[in-house]
């Protein structure tokens, strides 16, 4: 893949996503929703366990970006997820599946429904390619990753430096119990 629109709109493509957005066709919300937020998701889910229920709920092969996003302070999720498949059928079959989804029995059930404001992966691609969660610093872990009939592919290369994350590091409070 390419570097800049033209790689985005490739992997677009290669997606069932068509390049649209990247060329400014899906901005202002028009065009096929193709992604759903997962929410209740365990804090300490990785992306490896995500993807792994995603596959267990019948769906391999069928999403084309998976985003887990990270605290990167307390090393865990924030609890929700952001999944887009290949077509707007295929993200209708994904919301209506993992809506209620309880792949853990002990877990809350997780709640499905459609990604606001970016609908589409061309519009995650925009939005992720030069974000600093894609710093070369950063685990893999907490990067998003993008899919092409099942197989992992590269993400688009960034467009722009990319910076470094700031992450906030905790600040010790003094012990009110101990004296001064």
């Amino acid at each position: 893949l390419g570097a800049g629109k033209a790689g985005a709109a490739a992997l677009a493509k290669a997606c069932g996503a068509g390049g649209a957005a990247t060329e400014g066709a899906d901005e202002g919300g028009e065009g096929p929703r193709t992604t759903i937020m997962l929410r209740n998701l365990p804090m300490d889910l990785s992306r490896n366990a995500l993807l792994r229920a995603l596959d267990d709920a019948g769906f391999a092969g069928r999403y084309c970006f998976v985003y887990l996003p990270i605290d990167f302070t307390r090393r865990r999720g924030l609890g929700y997820a952001l999944v887009s498949a290949s077509t707007e059928p295929e993200a209708e079959a994904l919301l209506a599946r993992l809506d209620g989804l309880r792949p853990d029995a002990d877990g809350e059930a997780w709640q499905a429904s459609w990604s606001e404001p970016c609908r589409s992966i061309s519009e995650h691609i925009d939005r992720y390619r030069n974000s600093p969660v894609m710093h070369p610093s950063m685990p893999d872990e907490y990067k998003p990753v993008v899919f092409s009939e099942g197989r992992r592919m590269e993400f688009p290369m960034p467009t722009r430096p990319i910076r470094p994350p700031r992450i906030r590091h905790f600040r010790t409070e003094p012990d009110p119990a101990q004296p001064s």
